[in-house]
């Protein structure tokens, strides 16, 4: 039964992202979290994203501007590396305030910050920032959105 209650769990956030275009893994992490052990849920739903967001760098990779995976990644990592040395479980109230929460926090980020992830220090701050809520909410939903590029609408015109 649990399984098959994983497994619609699943299927359903993953509509709801399609459709909406978020939102679907914030609540696919907390729907887990209710059914499993938290280490299973951050596990489970790692699989799961890792899945979506591959499948989606395979179907889109020609849009992709790789030049700003390497400060991200180095950001990513960084933020592993601290975590990997600590021993660090969240409690499930803290998952489910952080996952409640962040859609606000995204609003909050000031306009004047000027996210733009093409700059390399952006893209940096952007794998600190996302990676380390990640690995404490275990989703770190429309986190990310404000990190466009200026230049979005000239990429755009140019394909």
């Amino acid at each position: 039964m649990l399984f098959a209650m994983v497994i619609m769990a699943t299927l359903v956030t993953s509509v709801v992202s399609g459709v909406l275009g978020m939102a679907g893994g914030m609540i696919l992490m907390g729907v887990l979290c209710l059914l499993l052990s938290i280490p299973a849920a951050m596990v489970l739903h790692g699989a799961a994203q890792a899945v979506s967001n591959g499948s989606r760098i395979w179907l889109y990779s020609e849009h992709i501007c790789w030049s700003i995976l390497l400060p991200y990644s180095i950001g990513a990592l960084a933020i592993l590396g601290l975590f990997s040395g600590v021993s660090f479980v969240p409690d499930s109230a803290l998952i489910f305030v952080l996952i409640g929460a962040l859609p606000f926090i995204s609003l909050l980020l000031p306009a004047r910050l000027n996210l733009d992830i093409s700059r390399p220090s952006t893209a940096l701050f952007c794998g600190l920032l996302v990676t380390g809520v990640q690995m404490l909410a275990g989703a770190s939903g429309p986190l990310p959105k404000p990190w466009g590029t200026s230049s979005n609408a000239a990429i755009t015109r140019s394909r």
